[in-house]
């Protein structure tokens, strides 16, 4: 996909109030006197990551634009030779014909690349050679090995003069510097793991005759190996100039209690990195309540961030989660009655509403609900009420009010506002919709939720009986009118009124009064598309895989004196100011997750060039500026709503 934007799928059991910490600049660490890159101590922060098989070199920019600290820490998997040149093929597993595999000459390459758009960031790569001879063995196989890690080697080097202090390289593998190769490739560093090509006597030693001096980093697995070094107290590497890298963990459980467990022993001097195969901003919803400097634990909902980082800002977005998201914790899933679709409602104080709309006709006056709280992101939910209410017929949207235990419902109908009690909830309010042939599908507050006349509103509605959209304006004390001249959007074709939501988004960042734009984004299940008010929109565009879909609008204040993410990639020099502009999130399920241990390795297809498929435990996220998001709609046209199951985009 052409999208200018941020994108990330999260494995997941829930996030409840979505909150991304997205950096508008990166600041630059000091110059190592190693000639390591700068911020070679590990990020501004205490923890970091490491991202592994990053084979896929287009992964890259949006790894950079993630990055938690002034250095994008990656790691490559150089494999088979290429009879093309004596560089090596990337790829975690063996390599299959007919795939056209990046190589270690393109690497080098994407390096520079990388480097050229921002001058304040420092790269490190991890080259884990996977075991394809025995190095040392002396055959003509081994001989040939080493003759092509020389020439990367020799290579690389000349690449590294370019960016001084700025681009470095660290052997892992079979390339570690064990029997024969103890000083092949100074001054490349090497990582030490228990077991693995790693001499047990250089978790303390330095000896350089030994070639004890090329381990520097200390890279255990969670587990066994991690308990081994972490009874030496970490040897040698508690005093590195570089972080603990703890190899490969999985759940939000496991990378908490080895922060906590870190952060509450060592020296604030030592970092550390987590080596993962999962998406940056997933890891970064993980350890959001993870200390920062010390063990203690943050509130859930915040993500941590560093006062020396400025021109990082914490992005706080209404999206209500999409309750398949939730299903699969501890407690059993969060389901209602049989053949029911659900309307998910975040609520302050670390609780959310799940309404239940019954499919049954006999059942259209009442639906179920129950209500959620939780303690941190990603953490157990308990039910704290359940129950049923009546209604005058189909909930379309629901909305949180102003007070923390009201909200408000939008049936078909009529707006009827609920109050939650300690033991039920009740009906405070109600006003019949003005008649119409207009089908409400969605709803946004304007003005207050209840001011004295009633709600203010404004619906995406679609008139019976045509197939296109329009935006209303809805008062409670008088007859439906538009607030602007209303856009006409293309029509929904066959989704339902669950999976589509919208946002306005004012014209100028300077007058947020000004007449405004409309996003929609509707699913039909399987698949998502995406309409605007734009000039040229005229039918819907594949966004790719998705049924529930959340949409919510920002404002993105302007940096002083720091180029934006989005003004640098479109040439503006560094230091020219950023202005202000709107941002639009949509967050979904039943979405795709490139990034991930068994797509980043295996041998095919790549990871840009997976079909993505619909699949149910995952979350995503896509992030970017309205403009962006308008030219992509208009760029992505499907041009039949009868193409939505056959069409693909690539969200890398």
């Amino acid at each position: 996909m052409a999208m200018r934007v941020l994108n990330a799928s999260l494995l997941v059991a829930g996030v409840f109030s979505f909150i991304l910490w997205l950096r508008q600049s990166i600041v630059v660490g000091p110059t190592s006197e190693e000639g390591k890159p700068s911020g070679a101590n590990g990020p501004t922060s205490r923890l970091g990551w490491q991202a592994h098989s990053m084979n896929d070199l287009r992964l890259w920019p949006q790894l950079a634009r993630k990055a938690p600290g002034p250095i994008l820490s990656l790691k490559v998997d150089p494999h088979a030779l290429d009879s093309r040149n004596e560089s090596f093929l990337l790829t975690h597993d063996d390599p299959e014909d007919g795939v056209q595999y990046d190589t270690s000459d393109e690497l080098l390459e994407a390096a520079s690349s990388l480097l050229d758009s921002s001058s304040s960031l420092g790269l490190r790569i991890a080259l884990c050679f996977k075991r394809i001879v025995e190095p040392c063995e002396g055959s003509a196989e081994s001989e040939a090995w080493i003759n092509a890690v020389d020439r990367l080697f020799a290579k690389a080097t000349l690449v590294q003069d370019d960016y001084p202090n700025r681009l470095e390289f660290v052997l892992d593998g079979m390339a570690k510097p064990m029997d024969c190769l103890q000083d092949k490739w100074r001054p490349w560093v090497a990582t030490w793991i228990p077991g693995d090509h790693s001499p047990e006597d250089a978790l303390t030693s330095n000896n350089r005759t030994l070639g004890y001096d090329r381990y520097q980093v200390l890279n255990p697995s969670v587990g066994e190996a991690w308990q081994i070094a972490e009874k030496q107290n970490f040897g040698k590497f508690a005093n590195g100039t570089y972080p603990v890298q703890l190899w490969e963990p999985d759940s939000q459980d496991e990378i908490l209690q080895y922060a906590d467990d870190f952060l509450g022993r060592f020296e604030e001097s030592l970092h550390l990195d987590y080596a993962i195969n999962i998406d940056p901003a997933m890891w970064t919803l993980f350890t959001s309540n993870a200390g920062i400097g010390s063990s203690t634990r943050k509130d859930g909902t915040q993500v941590a961030a560093n006062s020396q980082e400025s021109g990082s800002h914490r992005r706080s977005w209404d999206l209500a989660l999409p309750l398949a998201a939730a299903d699969d914790r501890d407690g059993g899933p969060l389901t209602g009655p049989s053949n029911a679709s659900s309307i998910f409602v975040p609520l302050p104080e670390n609780r959310f509403l799940v309404l239940f709309n019954s499919n049954n006709s006999n059942s259209s006056t009442s639906i179920h609900f129950a209500l959620f709280a939780y303690k941190t992101v990603f953490g157990n939910v308990s039910k704290v009420l359940e129950g049923n209410i009546a209604v005058a017929d189909e909930v379309v949207a629901a909305l949180s009010g102003e007070g923390p235990n009201d909200f408000l419902v939008l049936t078909r109908s009529r707006l009827e506002v609920f109050e939650i009690g300690s033991s039920s909830l009740s009906r405070v309010s109600a006003w019949d919709l003005p008649p119409s042939t207009l089908h409400p599908l969605a709803a946004r507050k304007l003005g207050k939720f209840l001011g004295n006349s009633g709600p203010d509103l404004a619906l995406l509605v679609q008139p019976r009986g045509q197939s296109h959209l329009e935006l209303r304006h809805l008062r409670a004390d008088s007859d439906e009118g538009l607030l602007w001249t209303s856009p006409t959007l293309p029509g929904l074709f066959e989704a339902s009124s669950n999976f589509t939501d919208f946002v306005l988004v004012p014209t100028s960042s300077e007058d947020p009064s000004s007449d405004g734009r409309v996003i929609v984004v509707a699913g039909n299940g399987t698949h998502m598309f995406g309409a605007s008010s734009s000039p040229g929109q005229t039918t819907w565009s594949l966004l790719g895989p998705g049924r529930s879909v959340s949409l919510a609008a920002s404002l993105w204040p302007a940096a002083g004196g720091a180029v934006s993410q989005k003004n640098a990639a479109e040439g503006e020099s560094e230091g020219a100011a950023a202005a202000a502009f709107y941002t639009v999130a949509l967050l979904n399920d039943g979405g795709y997750c490139y990034n991930s241990h068994k797509h980043n390795t295996r041998a095919s297809p790549k990871v840009c060039d997976a079909t993505p498929q619909p699949c149910q435990s995952v979350l995503d996220y896509t992030i970017g500026s309205v403009e962006d998001w308008e030219e992509t709609l208009v760029q992505q046209n499907v041009g039949s709503s009868s193409n939505n199951n056959n069409n693909t985009s690539n969200n890398n």
